[in-house]
């Protein structure tokens, strides 16, 4: 992929809008986290450095799913979670329902068998995703 702000400031003039400091500080931090974020954890992490209004994050996340520049995770205790496309590839999520913690682990077996499933039924598989929601070693050991 192309520099994701030179690809997101293409994106935005074809929309007829402008790639403003504050949409660029947002899509660096982002490109910056290689995990999964929701919106208050973004917004947490960009005004240590400057202040941005929670509105313009939510404002700039669906350009930046239109864009292809991220994708809903998962969500997780009532939040939406994302990832950066660049650091997606086919992979598992198992998301502890207790305390948020999520793993993530590639699983050719699974992603072998999504395989086989989208051939039968000629289907085109662009992105495997596979969520699991459970409680995680911590949160069994609590109880």
């Amino acid at each position: 992929m192309q520099d994701p702000i030179m690809f997101f400031e293409k994106y935005l003039k074809n929309k007829g809008l402008k790639l403003t400091k504050e949409r660029r500080i947002i899509l660096e931090t982002i490109v910056k986290i290689h995990s999964h974020f929701n919106i208050d954890e973004l917004h947490c992490m960009i005004n240590k450095k400057i202040n941005i209004s929670t509105a313009t994050i939510y404002r700039t996340i669906p350009l930046l799913i239109d864009a292809n520049l991220i994708k809903i995770s998962h969500r997780c205790m009532g939040k939406d979670f994302f990832e950066y496309v660049e650091d997606v590839k086919n992979h598992i999520h198992l998301i502890c329902k207790s305390c948020g913690n999520i793993i993530e682990e590639h699983c050719q077996i699974i992603e072998n068998e999504m395989q086989r499933i989208s051939i039968k039924y000629g289907f085109n598989i662009e992105s495997l995703i596979i969520n699991a929601k459970g409680k995680c070693k911590k949160c069994n050991e609590m109880e």
